[in-house]
């Protein structure tokens, strides 16, 4: 897929954000680089970009492939030191709930997991055992087959008798007779 590549700056865009993608070394070499930064300067020959960190970049107008304004830079999140979380409370709704966390939490300071996990000396609360309610009753299974127990009147002994008696009336049909081990 090949993309048409365009120039959208005009004098009119100088003090925009801007992008203009390039060709920085000689002119039949295939590498590209993209500057990215406030227009301020929109020549014939050349345009002249204000990168972030000061520097001026000034690029051919016989090297640019492409540019175009975009639009200004989102803003710049603060970055928070986990320590920091847990001296502040301000993100909390209110001080009746960040009591609260507290409380299930094992009374830390702070009251996000994620500042309470960045400390090293956080353990989770203990685990409590669950008691079955007072009121509460077995309930019986319904279309289930009633249980049958084995009966408890027999012994190994009888057991044995019986297999024993079975066995001297299998061979006795069958013509076997039983020999006395000696």
């Amino acid at each position: 897929m090949r993309y048409r590549l365009e120039m959208r700056l005009t004098p009119a865009d100088i003090g925009q954000r801007v992008v203009i993608r390039w060709r920085p070394g000689p002119a039949d070499s295939t590498q590209m680089t993209d500057v990215l930064g406030i227009l301020e300067e929109c020549g014939a020959g050349s345009f002249a970009v204000r990168i972030p960190d000061g520097t001026l970049v000034v690029i051919p107008r016989s090297r640019a492939l492409a540019a175009k304004v975009i639009p200004p830079a989102p803003p710049r999140r603060q970055r928070q030191d986990p320590q920091s979380s847990l001296r502040d409370e301000s993100h909390c709704p209110s001080a009746s709930e960040s009591a609260e966390r507290r409380r299930l939490a094992g009374a830390l300071p702070g009251c996000t997991p994620a500042a309470r996990v960045a400390t090293k000396r956080w353990k989770p609360p203990p685990r409590r055992r669950l008691r079955p309610s007072p009121t509460a009753r077995p309930t019986p299974v319904t279309g289930a087959a009633p249980c049958r127990t084995a009966p408890t009147d027999k012994s190994p002994d009888r057991d044995y008798e019986t297999l024993r008696t079975g066995m001297q009336t299998l061979f006795h049909d069958l013509g076997l007779t039983a020999t006395a081990a000696a």
